[in-house]
């Protein structure tokens, strides 16, 4: 199964939880490469469902962190500069730590939404972390020129030792030094201004994982805004069920029950939905969920 964005209308103006982003004391009028902290949040703000992922998440802030949240039993811990890691702590099992992109953002990280937090840069490319309500996060990156990098590099550190390795669908894996899994990262996306997807994918050398978005010469609309999405605790779990849901139905409504859960965030939401109408349908019907599909509508 890939999963792949599901481009919607994109809203016409910016809407972060009722917070508007802050802007930094000083900071200069935007050059050709410069990515204020407004724009990502804008850019973050258009694509349809994805701020709302973390609406319900709780965040604290302390003197090393730009946000801590706690949902979906494990808890995400972002750095106050993009220099940092990114811890993702299950309540049981194996956490690890992921370091953004080197060189995409160069300032200090600003909450801009609920569990959601943005960096500036000065290299024609942002990042942004979000803590997602089913637990896990998602490491975005705003592109705002067509000179910017196509490469963003996510090193991953697991205690221990451990790896990364590239699934069939797309996605990766984490796995620690006994070959358990830590966290499985969904097929990665990426979408310009005007929602059209833009060609990426994943390669990885076994410690980090990088996420090519080929968006030069395709005529994309700017911002670009693509994203790896980490899968701890329940969303991991949820994750697992869904796949094995998929192999056991096989049909084309829980598959895209499930984009909408891991793009959308709507995790727990959809989980309810594929079994009740994917799998309960696809065994009435043999399989044939296009039918099932017309007949829940109705």
């Amino acid at each position: 199964m890939r999963l792949r964005l599901v481009s919607a209308t994109l809203v016409g103006a910016l809407c972060v939880g009722g917070l508007s982003a802050p802007a930094f004391a000083g900071e200069p009028a935007a050059p050709d490469r410069t990515v204020t902290t407004q724009e990502v949040a804008a850019a973050l703000g258009e694509v349809p469902g994805l701020l709302a992922a973390s609406d319900g998440v709780a965040v604290s802030a302390d003197r090393d962190s730009a946000a801590s949240a706690t949902a979906g039993g494990a808890t995400v811990d972002v750095p106050k500069a993009a220099s940092g890691e990114v811890t993702l702590a299950p309540d049981t099992g194996t956490g690890f730590a992921v370091s953004l992109p080197a060189g995409a953002s160069d300032g200090p990280g600003t909450l801009v939404a609920p569990g959601t937090v943005a960096y500036p840069s000065g290299d024609g490319s942002a990042n942004a972390v979000q803590a997602l309500e089913g637990g896990g996060a998602r490491m975005l990156t705003v592109i705002s020129v067509p000179t910017a990098a196509t490469e963003y590099r996510y090193d991953v550190t697991v205690p221990g030792g451990g790896s990364i390795a590239l699934t069939e669908d797309g996605g990766a894996v984490v796995r620690d030094g006994s070959g358990a899994t830590v966290s499985q990262v969904a097929a990665p996306w990426a979408a310009d201004a005007n929602g059209a997807p833009v060609p990426t994918r994943f390669t990885t050398d076994g410690a980090s994982l990088t996420q090519v978005v080929d968006h030069r010469g395709g005529g994309h609309a700017y911002p670009i805004v693509a994203d790896p999405v980490w899968l701890v605790g329940a969303a991991l779990a949820a994750y697992v069920v869904l796949r094995w849901a998929l192999g056991a139905c096989g049909l084309g409504y829980l598959s895209g029950a499930a984009q909408e859960a891991f793009f959308h965030g709507w995790v727990w939401q959809n989980v309810r939905r594929a079994g009740r109408e994917g799998c309960v349908w696809g065994l009435l019907t043999g399989g044939a969920g296009g039918l099932a599909r017309v007949l829940i509508r109705r």
